[in-house]
């Protein structure tokens, strides 16, 4: 895809293909119920029905889905920091699931809420951990 720029050389949101055919950006939504963890990172990384990645949003995208988007951050985080540390987001999802068993997303978010208070150091979170609270 190329970019347009105006005469004063100035990005539009506007997307065009090598073609010149002219084509919307991707719009900056959550889905609606993330069926699993593995849904929940793929949402965050590549965008989940045509969304633009949720690692993408700007501050103004974020404001609009705000409470889904602040829940979703707590496994989004602890999945990144699990990658950084070198695994893979497969295993660290895996390694969630190992934890909390097969829970509902909504319940697993809930469980890291109480780790990110209380730690737990088999997902390598610990209470102390400034960037959590």
């Amino acid at each position: 895809m190329i970019e347009k720029l105006s005469a004063a050389g100035i990005r539009s949101d506007r997307k065009f293909t090598s073609e010149g055919q002219d084509q919307a950006p991707a719009p900056a939504d959550l889905c609606s119920c993330p069926k699993d963890l593995y849904v929940l990172w793929a949402e965050f990384e590549v965008g989940v029905d045509g969304n633009k990645p949720a690692r993408h949003f700007t501050p103004a995208e974020r404001s609009k889905v705000k409470f889904k988007y602040c829940r979703r951050k707590i496994v989004w985080d602890a999945i990144d920091r699990m990658v950084e540390a070198g695994t893979t987001a497969q295993d660290a999802i895996d390694r969630i699931y190992a934890e909390y068993g097969r829970l509902p997303v909504n319940r697993i978010i809930n469980e890291l809420k109480k780790a990110r208070a209380a730690g737990n150091p088999s997902l390598g979170i610990t209470s102390k951990d400034d960037d959590w609270l």
